[in-house]
């Protein structure tokens, strides 16, 4: 247990810069739109890229309020992420492909409150656009929703998520989430 600790302390501070390329390359792939979660020692951050972002989604993301829809199903949070209706993404978390001693450590926290990080960055260039930060007090039922995972393999785990993604579109997640979570901007 120690040694993780020395690694998370010993680790490089990121920067975050608007308008300069994201220092995360492996999610930050040019031309390719995608919505990653990405599982931190403390619980996840999203990592958006869309090319062509308009100005009203630019809008949504920054000046909106959001919605947090969770869904567990088979033991995968299905999570759905809605800004002011303008802009909607959703994803799920796979806790296998983390590295083993990082998902050990995540999954026995037991703080529930979390920083959750959005990053909206533009496809075309990889540059950051815009990024939030969201207070999230119930890290610990996403961590009990994931538990179950650590009985299959990430294979598995994919599998499951591509039935299910046929079966239940972003609507129809936010319809029966099992729970929902409202991201304030303050200051409006």
């Amino acid at each position: 247990m120690l040694n993780i600790f020395r690694k998370l302390f010993n680790s490089k501070i990121e920067e975050f810069v608007i308008g300069k390329p994201f220092p995360w390359p492996e999610y930050a792939i040019k031309n390719v739109e995608t919505i990653k979660p990405v599982l931190n020692t403390d619980g996840f951050d999203i990592v958006i890229s869309f090319a062509n972002i308009s100005q009203q989604e630019m809008n949504a993301f920054c000046h909106s309020n959001a919605t947090m829809s969770v869904k567990n199903i088979v033991g995968i949070p299905f999570v759905v992420l809605d800004f002011d209706g303008i802009m909607k993404v959703d994803f799920t978390l796979n806790i296998m492909k983390m590295n083993a001693d990082y998902r050990d450590l995540w999954l026995n926290i037991k703080e529930p409150a979390y920083n959750i990080r959005i990053f909206l960055l533009e496809a075309t260039t990889t540059n950051l656009m815009a990024m939030r930060t969201c207070p999230f007090n119930d890290m610990n039922y996403i961590r009990q929703i994931c538990t179950p995972q650590l009985s299959l393999t990430k294979e598995q785990i994919d599998e499951l998520i591509g039935l299910h993604q046929n079966i239940y579109d972003a609507n129809a997640l936010v319809q029966t989430a099992d729970r929902k979570y409202e991201f304030t901007v303050i200051g409006i």
